[in-house]
């Protein structure tokens, strides 16, 4: 009653002159009890199932009602006792039933949540909205992700042993399904169409790459299977450059590639900070990576080299239609995060952390966290957030190639000019707090 749910109870409703059995009745028949709760102990059970006494009576209203659709959810079975070795006391007619334990008071609050959720009918495990059917099966696109085959494939048998094995082969079967998607009409004024169709089409492959990241991060990995990580990521990233003998150079063709390059690298550094890989995680995003382009001279970057500019969506699209948002890309990789396994929200907070990463370790170019666009201002990171713990930053300082809080905190004196400059020509709406503001960096390791 306190919780606003209006009980019908015959303690309170049942007054003398009433008859009892049509007041059973009105509780099984009656449209406007949405609800009945029955509560279930050995001496329910025993008598429900005897049919003695006035439960015999209301088992027999409620068994017909339960049997009449395996799908009611009108009763309720709630345990408030269970045997000696645990198994509930459930009436036979209720045997097969989901039900609410409330008979043990270290589970109560959260089976009695549960409860309320299901009679508000506003459950804690919302099912996603219906998306469209992908569109390489409508688009005559007929393409199979043989790289997720093959992840499926070898993942029965994966030890953690052959981690560099296992990367390597994934992606030589991904880079073979990314050739697919090249672009077959570069030039056409709807170009930014194709890119977003494109990109569309990929998504297999993008959900592909989240359970290969998974299943890497499940398994500890040796600095051996980091440099195979780090050298195969590097292949990736060559798609999003013309190959130098290509006579094939418009601009925008090879857009798809650049978002998809930067939407599975978020999604790898989301996964791998769920699973607690900082180490492998530091040594990725502090890495150098070489690339091929215009006359096929190697070029050194950091991990900008997996967040170049999407101009077909963000400048392109934008003019073409009128539209004034602020970052397409964003916007998209939003849209698609419905059935991927990964928050949205954990996408937001693995583009800052790389930001912030790229501030503090001093590379060549600062990240730039297009998802920032939907960050909250003032939003702050977790795994910076919570330094302030010893043993936290004990876990993650190797993120900031740091051993000690003196070189985390000289790191931080040296970037703060660098970071300035960024800040102050940030675009508007993207909300990124500054990296001197995300954390006092005097209370990184005050406390256990």
């Amino acid at each position: 009653m306190s919780n606003g749910v209006l009980v019908v109870m015959d303690i309170w409703d049942l007054k003398h002159g009433h008859d009892k059995y049509a007041f059973m009745e009105k509780m099984v028949k009656d449209p406007q009890i949405s609800k009945v709760l029955v509560i279930c102990d050995k001496a329910y059970r025993d008598k429900a199932d005897a049919r003695t006494g006035g439960v015999g009576t209301e088992s027999q209203l409620i068994s017909a009602k339960v049997y009449e659709s395996v799908e009611q959810s009108k009763f309720i079975p709630i345990l408030s006792e269970t045997d000696e070795v645990g198994q509930p006391y459930l009436p036979t007619f209720m045997a097969s039933r989901m039900y609410c334990d409330l008979s043990d008071d270290g589970e109560y609050e959260a089976e009695y949540d549960k409860l309320l959720r299901t009679i508000y009918d506003k459950p804690e495990k919302m099912r996603p909205p219906l998306g469209p059917i992908p569109a390489y099966l409508t688009d005559g696109v007929s393409v199979q992700p043989k790289s997720a085959l093959l992840l499926a494939t070898k993942r029965s048998t994966f030890d953690g042993r052959d981690s560099a094995l296992l990367i390597g082969d994934y992606f030589d079967q991904l880079l073979i399904d990314l050739e697919t998607f090249r672009m077959k009409s570069p030039g056409a004024d709807d170009v930014d169409s194709e890119v977003m169709l494109l990109i569309e089409q990929m998504r297999p492959l993008r959900d592909g790459f989240i359970s290969f990241a998974t299943t890497l991060a499940g398994q500890p990995l040796s600095s051996n299977d980091v440099d195979a990580l780090h050298d195969n990521l590097e292949r990736l990233a060559q798609l999003q450059f013309h190959d130098p003998t290509s006579k094939l150079r418009y601009a925008l063709s090879l857009d798809q590639f650049k978002f998809f390059v930067y939407e599975v690298f978020i999604c790898l550094v989301a996964v791998f900070v769920r699973r607690g890989r900082y180490s492998e995680l530091g040594k990725i995003l502090s890495s150098t990576y070489f690339y091929r382009y215009e006359h096929g001279d190697l070029h050194p970057d950091g991990v900008n080299v997996f967040n170049e500019y999407v101009e077909s969506l963000d400048s392109l699209h934008n003019r073409r239609m009128g539209s004034k948002r602020i970052s397409i890309t964003a916007d998209f990789i939003k849209q698609r995060c419905e059935g991927s396994g990964l928050e949205f929200d954990e996408l937001i907070d693995a583009d800052l952390l790389v930001h912030y990463a790229s501030v503090l370790n001093g590379g060549p170019v600062i990240w730039f966290p297009r998802l920032s666009v939907y960050a909250k201002y003032s939003r702050t990171v977790p795994v910076v957030t919570k330094m302030i713990s010893k043993a936290y930053f004990e876990r993650v300082k190797c993120l900031f190639g740091v051993d000690t809080l003196d070189e985390l905190k000289l790191l931080m004196s040296n970037a703060s000019e660098r970071a300035t400059l960024f800040y102050g020509n940030l675009r508007y709406g993207h909300n990124v707090t500054p990296v001197s503001r995300i954390i006092d960096f005097d209370k990184v390791a005050t406390i256990p």
